[in-house]
């Protein structure tokens, strides 16, 4: 059994629903995020409906699937609605009881009648909890861009070193020119005393036949 879901609300620009449509296999499970954009503008009218039907395996596109004229035959669209209730200021997430909690599971039943059961956790998130949010995630940030401002600095470090050696490089290779240079022009020289000393020696021995 494969079952295309999606939930609707009657205040769509105060709620953020992740995901808001999807696919869920038999035993199957997903968490929906609900988030409350401004808890000032809550009203108890406000109002939530989860929509299934069933859907085909080769059924990939989660929005498209709701376009078909048959999501209007309620025979095979199972819907379930879902009241808000505004918590008290004093209670956390956590002192919510099993019991309320459970109240969001949700049974879901095939048209063949084969039942399966999928929960659907339904989370409100606060202003103080988004607010929480927000602050942990510009911290992250933060810490990334000291992450990344250190990784800048540590690349500018490397790369001034490597012109600093590329320039003592190119030093070198200047003052090996230099001194290649002066080997040849000493070798000239050396050449030129030699050619000189021999002509020399020949005349002498010239001289000394005489």
């Amino acid at each position: 059994l494969r079952i295309a879901f999606r939930i609707r609300t009657n205040a769509p620009t105060q709620y953020i629903v992740m995901p808001a449509t999807g696919f869920l296999s038999a035993n199957g499970s997903i968490n929906i995020l609900i988030t409350n954009l401004n808890m000032r503008k809550y009203r108890r009218r406000h109002r939530f409906i989860i929509q299934a039907m069933k859907a085909k395996e080769n059924d990939t596109d989660r929005r498209k699937i709701w376009n078909d004229a048959n999501m209007e035959n309620l025979d095979l669209v199972q819907c379930i609605r879902i009241f808000t209730l505004k918590a008290n200021r004093q209670r956390s997430d956590k002192s919510i009881s099993k019991e309320e909690f459970d109240e969001l599971a949700i049974p879901s039943s095939s048209e063949a009648g084969e039942s399966e059961t999928t929960s659907l956790q339904v989370q409100l998130m606060t202003d103080e909890e988004k607010s929480t949010k927000i602050n942990e995630l510009n911290k992250q940030i933060n810490n990334k861009l000291d992450e990344k401002r250190k990784e800048c600095e540590n690349l500018l470090e490397a790369v001034n070193e490597v012109k600093k050696l590329e320039t003592d490089l190119d030093r070198a290779t200047i003052q090996c020119n230099d001194l290649n240079k002066k080997i040849i022009l000493d070798e000239d020289q050396q050449k030129i005393i030699k050619e000189k000393l021999a002509k020399m020696d020949a005349i002498l021995d010239t001289m000394k036949i005489k």
